[in-house]
């Protein structure tokens, strides 16, 4: 971290690493932006679990008094969540760490503009039953850590809505000792976007960080401060990745805070 922190303050460029186009046929962009010869060439991501393939050679494009060098990878894995690591090279600012979730499904149309916004209209229920097993499969993922099988969510769908579904597998997963804190931000940030589909209306599961942070800073019915309630819960892998071990239990607590004002903002009307 020390490292990372002294290159970028003595950097002119900037490296950085975004995701173009779906993940299930998308494309990893690795690109170096500075003065002409002031920085290192495009790094070669070594991303663990994720097969890359170049598509081309490097593309060099000049943008006024800068250069951008850039590199594109199609890339492939098994099901699971991927971490493209902070990538640097000489005279740039380092990258910051991308994540990349391979258990999504094709993305979904976005809903025309009278549906963008379902929870002021009524609950959901279509979406619900996704929710629910969406929240089952998050406490199922602990049994990766131990031998015994996971504890288990009973819902009645016919009383409650999105946001209780939601607070309910969230309960589960912080009272299971066999997720250590990265997979528990991890399964926090994935339960997230799940409810955002189920309230909200759109593929946030498909959709990447800054697509679903951009979408709903559109939402002029979003009570101020849930846009950045959102970002700290999308990123809490990061958030712990880089937090103090002894601070750990405190962001939980912080994050757990986000999620409650969040689903209390959101909740379809009429439910409690």
């Amino acid at each position: 971290m020390l490292l990372l922190a002294a290159m970028a303050l003595a950097a002119e460029g900037t490296v950085r690493v975004a995701l173009e186009g779906p993940v299930q046929n998308g494309v990893l962009v690795v690109s170096v932006e500075g003065p002409p010869g002031a920085v290192g060439p495009v790094p070669t991501p070594v991303v663990p679990g994720l097969t890359l393939t170049p598509l081309s050679d490097v593309e060099v494009e000049a943008v006024g008094d800068w250069q951008v060098s850039r590199q594109r990878y199609r890339f492939e894995g098994e099901p699971g969540m991927v971490e493209v690591p902070a990538l640097v090279t000489a005279g740039a600012a380092p990258s910051e760490p991308l994540w990349i979730d391979l258990n999504v499904e094709p993305p979904r149309p976005r809903p025309p503009d009278d549906l963008a916004e379902p929870w002021l209209e009524g609950t959901v229920w279509p979406w619900l039953v996704g929710l629910l097993i969406a929240a089952v499969g998050l406490v199922a993922a602990g049994a990766r850590w131990a031998m015994r099988p996971p504890p288990a969510l009973v819902v009645d769908l016919a009383d409650e809505s999105p946001d209780v579904v939601a607070l309910r597998a969230w309960a589960a997963l912080r009272a299971d000792d066999r997720l250590d804190p990265n997979a528990l931000a991890m399964a926090l940030s994935r339960l997230f976007r799940t409810y955002l589909e189920a309230a909200q209306g759109f593929p946030a599961a498909s959709w990447t960080t800054t697509q679903t942070l951009e979408h709903l800073a559109t939402l002029s019915q979003l009570p101020e401060g849930n846009v950045p309630r959102a970002r700290r819960l999308l990123r809490a892998t990061d958030r712990v990745k880089y937090a103090d071990a002894r601070a750990t239990e405190e962001l939980f607590r912080s994050l757990d805070a986000d999620l409650r004002d969040y689903l209390a903002a959101t909740r379809p009307r009429g439910r409690s």
